[in-house]
């Protein structure tokens, strides 16, 4: 998801020119899916700003390209198994009354 008060900070210092390069742990913390992600470097290239992955910087060399399309659908595949067993794990709590009766265990 790509509306995160954060990262709408960053994108408009980025369309302002304020800042020019971006420092990214991995690519999956910039965003879960490799489609944002593609949204978001191509926007900060063209707004002259360059994006740098520090556990394993990229070049322009197409191997790395598609790493980086293979590590995003990975990042985006393990969202659905982790949100389910993050599921399970609330509603087993709740059920052995190690959560609050109000919070809600399938969220």
């Amino acid at each position: 998801m790509l509306v995160r008060p954060g990262l709408d900070r960053l994108r408009d210092a980025v369309k302002g020119r304020e800042i020019d390069r971006v420092l990214v742990t991995a690519p999956d913390r910039l965003a879960r899916t490799y489609v944002h992600q593609m949204v978001l470097l191509e926007e900060w290239a063209q707004a002259g700003c360059a994006a740098e992955f520090l556990d394993r910087p990229m070049s322009d060399d197409p191997h790395d390209h598609l790493l980086l399309q293979i590590r995003g659908a990975v990042a985006e595949y393990e969202r659905t198994p982790i949100a389910e067993r993050m599921r399970r794990g609330r509603l087993a709590k709740l059920r052995a009354g190690l959560l609050l009766p109000w919070t809600r265990a399938g969220s």
